[in-house]
């Protein structure tokens, strides 16, 4: 009897141990084949989470987001109401950049986002400020009420963008592969499109062979002292970095700047950088700062614009940008312009 009823406990525990290892074998092969198995209470792994946006940001240029919020959202004259008309076509493609079934409704949709945003959670809901009505033409009609304060500014610009120009939305995860947000022909088109950048910590970096977030901070206008190029303070352990001379052919030159570019990638040091934004003006706000982020091993890199307007301390821009961004890793809204070129909406930690 003892020696059935142990025979018996060996081989389920046998049988879980060829369990266990058949899910292994079936992990490696879902990462083999590049799709993360993620835990559904994971956001990380929602394939267009924006959830952050309900956090406090780092940064937020209000004067940007109120003047593209007055352009592009605000209802015109003395109307406090938007309204959105959504047909059953348009919300497949919405619903597949949210990651919804094809067949998702627009209250999927506003479910979706009222669950990363619970501000707009009464809206949804019917309590008067927004209301998702089906139309006898098979359209739907979602009103939202505008808004003064440029944290919900940005929300209702991401909102607005989803309904309406979700193509012109680009949430990029994968900072070193996605490439189409900062393609030229993309760029060009209107609305100006609107990206979410996801940078790595330090962390994911090293496990994906990503690039670690390195902002070189190229130059700065301070209050009193003016406009100082801060990249010629930075240095390699035992070299300075290159000169550049700029060739006149456009190919010659994107490829020269990748090769400058990708120089201080390699001998990036965020305790350098940081001092180095630190100590160009001592005691003195920033009005704006220019950095330069490697996306890839290959030179690639994005500009970054920042508007701080001399509200912020420098701090902001050296210690919790830098170094904290290298370490910790960043999400960043910006607008596109050429290059690419982003100019800076919103800035926050993870």
């Amino acid at each position: 009897m003892w020696f059935r009823y142990h025979n018996a406990k060996a081989r389920i525990k046998s049988l879980a141990g060829r369990v266990g290892r058949w899910f292994a074998r079936l992990r490696i092969m879902y990462h083999k084949k590049g799709k993360k198995m993620t835990d559904k209470n994971d956001n990380s792994g929602a394939p267009a989470n924006l959830g952050w946006l309900a956090d406090a940001p780092l940064f937020i240029d209000t004067q940007e987001v109120a003047s593209f919020y007055d352009a592009i959202v605000r209802p015109p004259g003395a109307a406090k109401q938007l309204t959105y008309k959504v047909t059953k076509g348009f919300k497949a493609g919405v619903g597949a950049k949210l990651g919804l079934e094809a067949e998702a409704d627009t209250g999927a949709i506003l479910a979706k986002l009222s669950s990363w945003f619970p501000s707009l959670k009464a809206k949804i809901s019917g309590e008067g400020k927004a209301v998702a009505e089906m139309n006898k033409d098979t359209e739907e009609e979602v009103l939202i009420e505008s808004i003064d304060t440029p944290q919900r500014q940005l929300i209702q610009l991401a909102v607005h963008y989803l309904l309406n120009y979700p193509e012109r939305l680009s949430i990029v995860k994968d900072i070193a592969n996605e490439t189409d947000w900062r393609k030229p022909q993309f760029i060009a088109q209107s609305p100006r499109s609107i990206v979410f950048l996801d940078f790595p910590s330090l962390e994911q970096a090293q496990g994906a062979k990503f690039c670690p977030t390195s902002l070189i901070p190229t130059a700065a206008e301070f209050e009193k002292s003016g406009i100082k190029l801060l990249y010629q303070k930075l240095r390699g352990e035992r070299e300075f970095p290159p000169k550049y001379e700029e060739p006149k052919l456009a190919n010659d030159q994107r490829e020269a700047r990748k090769e400058y570019w990708n120089w201080f990638a390699k001998n990036f040091s965020a305790r350098q950088a940081m001092i180095v934004v630190e100590e160009a003006a001592p005691g003195e706000k920033i009005r704006w700062i220019d950095y330069r982020v490697p996306l890839n091993s290959e030179g690639d890199t994005v500009h970054l614009h920042i508007n701080p307007r001399g509200n912020e301390d420098t701090g902001v821009f050296a210690y919790n940008l830098v170094k904290r961004g290298f370490k910790h890793g960043l999400r960043i809204v910006g607008t596109v312009k050429s290059e690419p070129d982003v100019n800076v909406l919103a800035i926050y930690e993870k």
